[in-house]
C-alpha cells in the first residue's frame, strides 16, 4: 500500500515526510479495522479506500488557508484526519455529530498522537459560534453547501473560505445546491476539478469565499 500512497500523493503534490506515511498507514489500518464493527465508511469502499477516501480528501491541500481549520460532519475522519497528518503546522478541529464516529476519532488521535487534532462531538446548527474562528472550513458528504456555509461563515476569518466536496452529493441534488450557491452574498464561489490518482472520474470541489 505504501508505494501506491507515495504515488497518489507525488501525483497530488502534497506535503508529506516519512512520519506522515508512516501515520496515513496506520490510520488506514485504524479505519479498516473499525469499520468492522461500526458504520464508518461504506462497506463497498474498503477496498478503494485509498483511492475514494484517503488521497480524494488530501486533494485539497493546496485550498487551505493558514490558521484553524475546522471539518464539518467528519465521519470517519475525512477529509480533517489526513490533512492534520500532512499538515502539523495547523490545528485541526474535527466535528462530528454520532457518538460511534465521535469515540474512533478520538482513539485515533491518541493514537496517531496528533497534536494538532481536538475533537468535538457536536451537532452544528449555525445558531451558535465557535470559539475560535478558522481559516478553512472543510466538509465532505454532507448535507448541501448552503447549509454548511450557513453554520460556518460566522466562524470564518476575514477571506475565510468553505471547501465543499461535491463529488460526495447525490447527483440528483447537485444542480438545485448549485442554483442556491450561486445566490450567496458577500462571497466568491468557484468549481475546481480534480483528478484523483486511482479514479476515473473528476471530482469537483466548490470553494466560497468571504469577500
Amino acid at each position: 500500500m505504501e508505494e501506491a500512497l507515495v504515488k497518489g500523493l507525488d501525483e497530488l503534490g502534497c506535503t508529506y515526510d516519512s512520519q506522515s506515511l508512516s501515520k496515513l498507514s496506520a490510520y488506514v489500518g485504524l479505519v479498516q479495522k473499525w469499520n468492522q464493527r461500526t458504520n464508518l465508511i461504506s462497506r463497498k469502499d474498503i477496498k478503494r479506500l485509498l483511492e475514494r477516501h484517503l488521497l480524494d480528501s488530501l486533494s485539497v491541500e493546496g485550498f487551505l488557508n493558514d490558521g484553524n481549520v475546522i471539518d464539518i460532519g467528519s465521519g470517519a475522519g475525512f477529509p480533517g484526519m489526513p490533512l492534520a497528518i500532512c499538515r502539523p503546522d495547523l490545528e485541526f478541529t474535527l466535528v462530528e455529530r454520532s457518538e460511534n464516529r465521535s469515540r474512533f476519532l478520538r482513539l485515533a488521535q491518541l493514537e496517531l498522537k496528533l497534536e494538532n487534532v481536538a475533537c468535538l462531538q457536536k451537532d452544528l446548527t449555525g445558531k451558535e459560534e465557535l470559539d475560535k474562528k478558522f481559516g478553512t472550513a472543510l466538509a465532505r458528504a454532507v448535507s448541501d453547501p448552503l447549509a454548511i456555509w450557513r453554520i460556518c461563515q460566522a466562524s470564518l476569518t476575514d477571506n475565510g473560505k468553505l471547501v465543499f466536496f461535491l463529488s460526495t452529493l447525490p447527483n440528483e441534488s447537485l444542480g438545485s445546491s448549485l442554483e442556491l450557491v450561486e445566490g450567496i452574498k458577500g462571497a466568491v464561489c468557484r468549481i475546481q476539478d480534480m483528478q484523483i490518482p486511482g479514479l476515473n472520474n473528476v471530482h469537483k470541489i466548490l470553494i466560497i469565499e468571504k469577500k
